[in-house]
């Protein structure tokens, strides 16, 4: 705690307004831990709180704080309301950080590093104090729409998608069931809206929504297991089409994203339908909600098994031939005079 209120009283010297009101942190509250290696610096601060999150505060060169909350690992949650807490036209995310951030330099906001009196009589001043206590109610916000598990956070991303289309379809394309062996698995971005669920044999399978204004439609993702022999292959063999070579009765172009990752989606203006218009001025498209993605990916799945067993076949075959053919055993066999590719010379004898 020393350090933290001597790093505080380093930036606090920095600036103009240097009011008790703004400045005077007394006490942390119940849980909350400073972190003493990033508190050196004169111009930054950061605490974590009992319940795992970091918060940051950064003085920055134009006289505000830039603020930082950092989420805990696998946290998900659902849309936040943020009134009377934060205006949300400042709030930023990061996903390679995994935190929330946002600055006190928009207008209406004081510069520390100027008189009060001589900045707008309307001009709002956030020091250490507000910053906090904003911080607070913002991680409570947080708490309270955090999904509990892969599970939750599945059938509400399902239930968010639906509510961004313009119609309602119905459980012939909404109503996922997940068959024996499936799992919902938490998406490998912290908070995407999407589906993502893992097989037994270690497929992983992702459906997400490419929404606009004008369009909206659904897109799917397969990732193969990295110890099928087929990913190499396929590898091996890359080209646009070498997995849709497999894919008989499903019409549908897969390309390879990348790797081990092969991708589908359903944003064809001429044949696919479009979530963001209404139904009925849209004739006879093809319908691909969640229902229809999820069975095309169980459909490439079985697919690239079928594939994956005759490889294993072959691999089978190649290692018996080698066994049984080794360079090494045919030369012993030609040492002894033996030759096991001539066809043998046979007497018949008859008795009469």
């Amino acid at each position: 705690m020393n350090s933290f209120l001597a790093s505080l009283q380093q930036i606090k010297n920095q600036c103009v307004i240097q009011d008790a009101l703004y400045w005077d942190v007394k006490k942390l509250f119940d849980g909350e831990i400073p972190i003493a290696t990033e508190c050196c610096s004169g111009r930054k601060l950061w605490l974590k709180t009992k319940d795992g999150f970091f918060i940051g505060l950064e003085l920055l060169e134009v006289g505000s704080f830039e603020v930082m909350v950092r989420l805990p690992n696998n946290f998900h949650h659902e849309e936040l309301n943020l009134g009377g807490i934060l205006n949300v036209t400042r709030l930023s995310y990061s996903s390679s950080e995994n935190e929330y951030y946002w600055n006190y330099y928009f207008w209406g906001d004081a510069n520390l590093f100027l008189p009060l009196e001589k900045q707008h009589p309307d001009s709002f001043v956030s020091g250490p104090v507000q910053i906090l206590d904003t911080c607070r109610a913002f991680i409570q916000e947080l708490i309270s729409k955090k999904h509990n598990g892969p599970c939750d956070t599945f059938k509400k991303n399902l239930r968010w998608m639906k509510r961004q289309t313009n119609c309602d379809l119905g459980v012939k394309y909404w109503g996922v069931e997940l068959e024996d062996g499936e799992s919902p698995i938490s998406p490998c971005i912290l908070n995407e809206k999407s589906l993502r669920l893992q097989t037994n044999e270690g497929f992983i399978i992702n459906i997400s929504m490419d929404n606009t204004y004008y369009s909206c439609h659904l897109k799917g993702t397969i990732e193969l297991p990295l110890n099928f022999h087929i990913t190499s292959w396929l590898l091996e063999h890359a080209k646009y089409d070498t997995l849709n070579c497999y894919l008989t009765n499903l019409d549908l172009e897969v390309y390879m994203k990348k790797e081990n990752i092969y991708q589908w989606d359903h944003g064809n203006k001429q044949n696919d339908f479009n979530f963001a218009q209404s139904k009925d001025l849209q004739g006879e498209k093809r319908i691909s909600g969640p229902v229809q993605v999820l069975e095309e990916a169980r459909h490439i799945i079985r697919a690239v098994r079928m594939k994956e067993s005759k490889l294993r076949m072959n691999k089978i075959r190649e290692d018996l031939m080698m066994k049984a053919c080794h360079p090494k055993r045919i030369a012993l066999w030609e040492m002894a005079g033996f030759d096991p590719f001539k066809e043998d010379e046979v007497e018949l004898y008859l008795s009469y």
